[in-house]
């Protein structure tokens, strides 16, 4: 709908405008955190949770976003302006269930060869493969009892959990957990989100501009082929 004024604005960050009016740009925000992300949420239904949104044009950076002195910026019209707590507690979750894809950049890749000790060529014929959109992204072990597990999710180093073989070399995507823009878009969403994931609503305090900041990172940040 060409007349919404999130679109007309989305337009105008495309064309790498140079300058945009603050309070215009803080109603694109919070109109892409509710309208745009709403869109993308039910497309996403019934996927894994690791499974991330398709790219949208047009999305800001934490680091590029216009900041106000007084009120600390357009994060202080988001619901989650007093940050959200999440905690790990390696359940596993976001990381096996439903067929889903990890995909990652080529200097992830890089990372993760080096943590095992391998080169990028070995690292991909052993462990991604080829995604729908083309992109490199992590294989999958089918399991009985868990679905379709990363194939990095160690659940016999410490029983009960589950182990990021690769975690501190882990990809972006894993990282910005639980902070995906469907989880994040409003609070029943997080909510719904908790439903699977037990370290929602728990442990450290996450300020808004990380959670901003995570949410918008998509695959289109991923262009590893």
């Amino acid at each position: 709908v060409t007349s919404c004024p999130a679109f007309q604005l989305r337009a105008v960050m495309n064309s790498n405008a140079p300058s945009m009016h603050y309070e215009s740009f803080k109603f694109w925000s919070i109109c892409r955190q509710g309208t745009d992300a709403r869109a993308r949420l039910s497309q996403t239904r019934g996927f894994k949770k690791r499974s991330f949104c398709a790219g949208t044009s047009g999305r800001m950076s934490a680091g590029s976003l216009p900041q106000d002195s007084n009120d600390g910026g357009v994060y202080q019209e988001m619901w989650y302006k007093e940050g959200l707590r999440f905690h790990c507690t390696m359940c596993g979750n976001c990381c096996s269930g439903k067929k889903g894809s990890v995909v990652f950049s080529e200097e992830e890749a890089e990372s993760m060869a080096n943590k095992l000790n391998i080169n990028v060529k070995e690292f991909l014929q052993s462990y991604a493969r080829k995604g729908r959109s083309g992109s490199w992204e992590l294989q999958e072990v089918k399991t009985k009892k868990h679905g379709w597990d990363c194939i990095f999710l160690d659940r016999k180093k410490m029983p009960g959990k589950a182990v990021c073989m690769l975690y501190e070399s882990r990809p972006l995507q894993c990282r910005t957990w639980p902070f995906w823009i469907e989880n994040v878009v409003d609070q029943e969403a997080w909510e719904e989100a908790g439903q699977e994931c037990p370290g929602l609503g728990k442990g450290r305090l996450h300020d808004a501009k990380t959670i901003f900041e995570s949410s918008q990172t998509t695959s289109d940040d991923f262009p590893f082929k």
